[in-house]
């Protein structure tokens, strides 16, 4: 009798440590699971705010250009720039005036800078839908242009 009270408590602890073992797995699992997605989040979060940030570099960097582009069109040319804030708008989007190309303007416009963007977020495996909106040239002072843009996006993981 002793030894089948004996064999039961030992299948009853044997029971009961695997378990505990299952158990422990599917809380760890679950955890690692939610650590990953929360750092996956935390991710997606830094870099939208880095595009933020880069975003006002480009655009400061495009717009320099293009007024560099729409100089050395007046120069060259000779001719006088029709509407000159549209101009650079066109300049700045498309790299052109009055659809012909500028030189200066190769790869260095905002939708190369979008198409940019978005390879980068495709390496890191996000995808992202960019687009600039409303954007404003304006006189800042006699010297200075000024730009005003939005920006709209959104991102997610495909996984």
């Amino acid at each position: 009798m002793k030894g089948v009270f004996l064999g039961l408590a030992l299948l009853f602890i044997a029971l009961f440590l695997i378990s505990l073992i299952f158990l422990q797995k599917s809380v760890v699992s679950t955890f690692s699971e939610a650590e990953f997605i929360g750092n996956r989040v935390e991710s997606m979060i830094n870099f939208i705010k880095s595009v933020f940030l880069d975003s006002q570099k480009a655009v400061d960097i495009i717009g320099k250009r293009a007024m560099n582009a729409a100089i050395n069109y007046v120069i060259v040319n000779g001719k006088r720039l029709g509407e000159a804030n549209y101009t650079i708008y066109e300049l700045m989007v498309n790299g052109t005036i009055n659809n012909t190309l500028q030189p200066l303007m190769e790869d260095s416009t905002l939708k190369d800078w979008e198409i940019k963007i978005k390879n980068i977020a495709k390496e890191r495996g996000f995808e992202l839908n960019l687009t600039f909106d409303k954007i404003f040239i304006f006189m800042n002072d006699s010297f200075n242009l000024a730009v005003n843009y939005e920006i709209n996006s959104s991102i997610f993981d495909p996984k």
